[in-house]
């Protein structure tokens, strides 16, 4: 059951631990098919109580509960039919031995050798379809403990049987082989029969099917064993319309970062059906602050647009020359007089007359000056410009990138502080007081004393620093059901 502790052992991987079961799943097709969920977070501890006198226990006890009536009905209809059926199997019992009004022993053992075995994947179906007419067991395997020095296994095939009567009960065998093979089934019958007396068969006593009562058959499963020894009880199941009180443990657990601005939240409940609260401990582990990163692709052309035409300037940087390259000789027409002096701002062209007019002359006339050129050299010199500026238009534009990708890199960074930690716990009616401080692991610490109702609860843990904590409740407490 939950808070039972199971030892896990494989040779091949070197594995010898002891673990406690924290969460188990019973299928609801399949009673012997479970899943179980272990943890190895709690330090083993074996506690037994021994109670030597009844008048330190007060009890009370309150019976109002009504339950199914025409359940409880059936059920001592089936009970009472199954008293009628019972028979000894093997052949070993004498009933003479036994016809007390009560009996006084040691240990007393209830069950037979030859229904010491296990029913792997079967599934048994009274009222299948929903006609209780009809019988239906699946196929799976039957694994005996005891008919052997070894363990055995049975591979049973699928069966179905019909034309039951209502008024009928039937026993279940698991008819299997004696021969090597080892096959079966598991078929209805209504005649007694001792596991070993067919020569060919084995007839293993599974239960009996009860004839239809309220238009249903039930089925009461007989196999198996019950040892009682002193204070204790042995057996495979336990089936109850009511359990008064029942022990449970079970855990609540979570992990987060926090830090001085975040802290960090576990929640966990006290069921309604809670009778009595043995003992609530919490315990957590400290560890640093885990971040993961990772970078992705970009997924293609990105642009950035200019946002309009624009005038910058840009200075001239002062005054500038630029040189001639050297003097220069341009010619100018209509002089034919040639000076090759220099020539000064004013200057005059000596005039060298013609030969002699001999026309006759007037009053207002012209001497003809023949065609000619002046040439004039130019001295190297430079051109001085004045301080200035450039002004550059630049229009609206965008700038586009081509297609691109940025490769992912993972990692994981780790902080690494110091941090002090604390809790309050939530009873329902808000947070409360801040506990002491601690800065290691922690383990069992009891907070019974805080936890009293039941319902939803938290506990609320706050550090100096950031950091990572991975926290569990044990809740031990007794239920009713």
């Amino acid at each position: 059951m939950v808070g039972d502790f199971v030892t896990i052992e494989d040779t091949d991987l070197e594995i010898n631990v002891l673990t406690r079961i924290v969460e188990l799943t019973k299928s609801v097709a399949d009673q012997y098919k479970y899943t179980l969920k272990l943890t190895d977070h709690l330090e083993v501890q074996l506690i037994q109580r021994l109670y030597s006198e009844q008048e330190d226990l007060k009890k009370i006890i309150e019976i109002g509960y009504g339950g199914d009536i025409i359940r409880a009905r059936r059920n001592w209809k089936t009970s009472e039919e199954l008293r009628t059926m019972v028979f000894d199997t093997d052949g070993y019992f004498d009933m003479e031995n036994i016809r007390p009004a009560s009996v006084e022993t040691g240990m007393l053992s209830v069950g037979a050798k030859s229904t010491q075995y296990i029913l792997k994947e079967i599934q048994i179906e009274g009222n299948y379809t929903g006609d209780v007419s009809k019988f239906h067991a699946s196929a799976g395997e039957l694994i005996h403990l005891s008919i052997a020095d070894e363990i055995r296994t049975w591979t049973l095939s699928a069966n179905d049987q019909d034309s039951l009567v209502n008024a009928t009960p039937y026993y279940i065998y698991a008819k299997c082989t004696k021969e090597p093979g080892y096959t079966g089934q598991i078929v209805v019958d209504e005649t007694q029969r001792k596991f070993d007396d067919d020569e060919t068969y084995y007839y293993f006593l599974i239960g009996v099917l009860h004839s239809v009562v309220d238009g249903v058959r039930g089925i009461s499963l007989t196999y198996g064993q019950t040892i009682i020894n002193g204070g204790f009880i042995q057996l495979h199941s336990i089936t109850a319309d009511k359990y008064n009180e029942l022990r449970n443990t079970y855990v609540f657990n979570g992990d987060d970062s926090l830090d001085a601005s975040f802290p960090f939240e576990l929640d966990f409940e006290i069921v309604s059906e809670m009778t009595a609260i043995q003992s609530v401990k919490l315990s957590f582990r400290i560890s640093q602050f885990r971040a993961y990163a990772k970078t992705a692709a970009s997924g293609g052309a990105v642009s950035s647009q200019s946002g309009g035409g624009q005038n910058p300037t840009s200075d001239g940087g002062g005054v500038v020359s630029s040189e001639s390259g050297g003097g220069e000789t341009p010619t100018t027409q209509n002089e034919t007089a040639r000076d090759t002096g220099t020539i000064s701002a004013n200057h005059a062209h000596p005039y060298v007359p013609p030969a002699p007019f001999t026309g006759p002359q007037t009053a207002n006339h012209y001497h003809p000056i023949p065609q000619h050129t002046h040439l004039v050299t130019i001295a190297a010199h430079t051109h001085i410009g004045g301080s200035h500026t450039h002004v550059v238009t630049i229009t609206a534009h965008t700038h586009t990138g081509g297609l691109h990708t940025h490769g992912i890199t993972y990692g994981i960074f780790e902080d690494s502080t110091s941090p002090t930690i604390h809790y309050h716990i939530d009873n329902g009616g808000g947070y409360g007081a801040a506990s002491g401080n601690f800065n290691t692991d922690q383990l069992d610490i009891d907070i019974t004393a805080l936890i009293t109702t039941v319902g939803f609860k938290m506990i609320k843990f706050d550090s100096n620093a950031r950091c990572r904590i991975r926290a569990w409740v044990l809740c031990k407490v007794d239920l009713t059901a």
